[in-house]
């Protein structure tokens, strides 16, 4: 027999900030984050962490400030509805927000397919077949699906463990590095290309990182004391990842002369390289494996909170009634199913058409960075929406003084940096990646459309 809600009180500090960090997935640093930051920004990846990370402290803050406001499984679409007033505007938000929180569950079989396909032929020369690569992704989708249903506090608990382990094999890599490069310098955090490359840079590399952060604001109706647990273990896990990320970055761009960098980052998983040369292969694929492992976790986090967008949606008449169903362990299971089913044939479905264009190789390549981009920019759309809401907020209960820093100056610089790096990205970006700009707004018009007939 179903119940009438969500199960509350099931997830505390330790258990938030662990989710927080996995969705941020320490082992993507290991991976096709590191290697998108090199690839256009070069030598300077490892400032482009650093300012991805300042953007990100910018969205923060409206982040901290509603966080202790509201509490719902809607998350961000919420805090929109309540500093704007708006139901109807919330409502294309939350479908933005849905999107966005879907996009790293149909990501994570393409990335493995991928990551295996190019490293395990760098290493051992073993050509993997597609179709295993294939299964072998999918089997992530279907641990989401199984773990979310089972409960928010197990997911807790496996992201703890993935998390710890993907920081220490990955950071003790990084420390040994550092201590043998003869390549140390501070070139790494000097701008050596162009605004294009580089802000490209940010946005599909430590910007798509970071956007994990705050997921766990759609746990709010299960999280102990939410208004104080959630924000701040969105803090904690925000200083613990951007310390972690710039520190591994810095280790594999300095682990080779910097004139090495570009033809390694073409064509192979630079980490690979680096961790290989200086501790040997064993343990770059030790590496690799733990790493590859964080998508588990990471999509978990991810899909639980696509799931309780929604049933939260489904809740506010948006989107067909079932969709809000709760199982009996107190977990909106009508929605994982919605998750799990959409997000595989999406993936297949993608991996299928950009494989036949353009070779296994570049077609899950490109495939991969198609969804990374609809992450990011539905990702960056809805902190955009979250910071004007705040300063709405903020003029229509008229707050002064000190409290114009965090509801105007932050949000607007938050809002400002954002658009920014859209703008300098969407310039950059070439067919098939610029369709994923149409899919975004074709998108975000379904959504408005749904809101105007159905958002009273």
């Amino acid at each position: 027999m179903g119940v009438r809600g969500l199960r509350g009180d099931q997830l505390g500090l330790v258990g938030l900030t662990f989710l927080s960090v996995s969705a941020i997935l320490p082992g993507s640093i290991y991976l096709v984050v590191s290697r998108n930051a090199i690839a256009y920004a070069g030598v300077s990846a490892p400032l482009a962490f650093l300012v991805g990370a300042l953007m990100m402290m910018l969205n923060v803050t409206p982040i901290y400030i509603f966080s202790s406001r509201v509490a719902s499984a809607g998350g961000f679409y919420k805090f929109v509805e309540h500093g704007s007033g708006s139901r109807r505007a919330s409502l294309v938000v939350g479908m933005v927000q849905a999107l966005g929180q879907a996009s790293p569950v149909i990501i994570t079989p393409i990335a493995i397919a991928w990551i295996l396909r190019i490293s395990l032929e760098t290493l051992y020369g073993v050509v993997v077949p597609l179709w295993a690569l294939l299964v072998l992704g999918l089997s992530v989708q279907a641990f989401m699906f199984v773990v979310s249903y089972l409960g928010v506090r197990l997911s807790g608990r496996v992201a703890m463990a993935g998390a710890l382990a993907q920081i220490l094999i990955i950071l003790g890599g990084a420390a040994y590095i550092l201590a043998r490069s003869p390549y140390k310098s501070a070139a790494p955090f000097e701008l050596h290309s162009s605004p294009t490359g580089f802000f490209l840079g940010v946005l599909l590399g430590p910007y798509t990182a970071y956007v994990g952060y705050s997921s766990i604001v759609s746990f709010g109706e299960e999280a102990r004391l939410p208004r104080q647990s959630i924000k701040r273990s969105i803090l904690l896990s925000m200083v613990l990842m951007i310390a972690f990320y710039t520190v591994v970055e810095y280790a594999i761009v300095v682990g080779v002369p910097a004139s090495s960098l570009d033809s390694i980052s073409r064509y192979l998983l630079p980490s690979v390289i680096v961790y290989s040369r200086y501790l040997g292969r064993a343990y770059s694929t030790l590496a690799l494996a733990v790493a590859l492992s964080g998508y588990y976790t990471g999509v978990l986090v991810f899909g639980s909170s696509a799931e309780r967008t929604l049933y939260s949606l489904a809740r506010d008449g948006l989107l067909p009634a079932w969709l809000g169903s709760v199982s009996g362990r107190g977990t909106p299971s009508a929605a994982a199913a919605a998750v799990f089913i959409t997000s595989a044939v999406a993936s297949l479905a993608s991996e299928a058409v950009m494989v036949r264009l353009y070779g296994v190789g570049v077609g899950l390549l490109y495939a991969l960075l198609f969804w990374v981009t609809v992450l990011t920019v539905c990702n960056l759309g809805y902190h955009m929406a979250v910071n004007q809401s705040l300063s709405a907020l903020a003029a229509r209960v008229r707050l002064g003084g000190a409290a114009a820093i965090t509801h105007y100056v932050i949000p607007s610089l938050g809002t400002a940096l954002s658009a920014v790096v859209v703008y300098y990205s969407v310039m950059g970006l070439r067919p098939p990646l610029a369709y994923s700009l149409a899919l975004v707004v074709a998108w975000a018009v379904v959504g408005a459309l749904l809101a105007a007939l159905r958002g009273r």
